[in-house]
């Protein structure tokens, strides 16, 4: 890939869409030449230079347009960075193979570790938008160790998080069911799930 563009998709609803500091954000960000964002038509009128319609997400649209822009930019809602949740974006950019950009989710952080570039959501609007800015100006320069990021983040995710692999799985899984007390049942469901 080529990572040239940051690609993100907006949201119309939770704290995100809400926060002055992330829409201060994504309003600097819509001023940036290597803005692609997606999502609900009501994003148009907020952020008209980048925003670039909505995706279906069946089919391979949302594959080719996160491929194609190379750079994903993934913010979890405050609920998921409290609860260590991640977002489906995680999946979506590591199964393109571009470079990541993240917030510090905890399973984010804990499964890709040093595969993502993180940015500190705490912070005003603007300093959110100059880590971002910093990350993307950092890929655009150096694209041959952003591609390896990418190369990281998509190994961890074949090796971990094949939807295949894990159906695989369910049959060893549910053999062992019958025989285990609820701990080890417990220790299973995080083998299944994680590893």
């Amino acid at each position: 890939l080529n990572p040239s563009h940051l690609f993100h998709i907006g949201c119309i609803w939770g704290d995100r869409f809400e926060s002055e500091a992330f829409r201060k954000c994504l309003t600097l960000l819509d001023s940036e030449n290597y803005m692609c964002l997606y999502g609900n038509e009501a994003l148009r009128a907020l952020y008209p230079n980048s925003y670039l319609g909505s995706l279906p997400y069946e089919g391979e649209e949302l594959f080719e347009a996160t491929a194609k822009a190379g750079i994903v930019l993934i913010l979890h809602s405050a609920l998921h960075n409290t609860h260590g949740i991640p977002s489906g974006r995680i999946f979506e950019a590591a199964g393109a193979s571009a470079v990541i950009i993240s917030d510090q989710n905890r399973f984010v952080q804990d499964h890709f570790g040093d595969s993502v570039l993180y940015i500190d959501t705490r912070q005003p609007g603007e300093e959110i938008y100059q880590q971002i800015h910093r990350h993307v100006s950092w890929i655009q320069a150096n694209k041959g160790a952003a591609q390896e990021l990418a190369k990281r983040a998509h190994a961890i995710y074949q090796e971990h998080f094949l939807l295949e692999d894990q159906l695989l799985r369910l049959e060893k899984f549910h053999n062992q069911l019958e025989n285990h007390p609820k701990e080890m049942l417990q220790r299973l469901v995080k083998k299944l799930c994680f590893i």
